[in-house]
């Protein structure tokens, strides 16, 4: 497996293909591109995860003691992949397909619109 040192300060914003949101439930569909693990990183903090827990779901394990940048893995080599992670207030599976990712955030309280706003400060709808 390929293994990435992606430098954060100069990534564009990761394209949102679609986004289906209820009550409990928040699905968004990425292009499936390496710079959505950096992405994904960012998000997982914001939401309250652990800063470990965050990097145990997107950082190659082998190499945590390597200084910043931290080596991601690389993508665009992973398919059919369905990696979830929880802490209080989420549980957020991850499917990696050929060609998209699809994040799906569960929830007990509504949480759509602060899910959207974190979101969006690293994305944008694809044009």
């Amino acid at each position: 497996m390929t293994i990435l040192t992606i430098d954060k300060k100069e990534l564009e914003k990761i394209k949102v293909l679609s986004v289906v949101k209820n009550e409990s439930e928040s699905r968004y569909t990425f292009e499936k591109k390496n710079e959505f693990i950096p992405f994904l990183e960012k998000l997982l903090i914001d939401l309250g995860f652990e800063k470990n827990v965050a990097g145990s779901f997107t950082h190659d394990s082998e190499n945590e003691d390597q200084p910043e940048p931290l080596p991601y893995h690389a993508l665009e080599e992973m398919e059919d992949l369905v990696p979830n992670i929880k802490n209080e207030d989420y549980l957020i599976d991850l499917f990696v397909g050929h060609k998209k990712v699809i994040l799906i955030l569960r929830y007990n309280k509504d949480k759509q619109q602060e899910i959207s706003d974190k979101i969006f400060k690293f994305a944008e709808f694809k044009k």
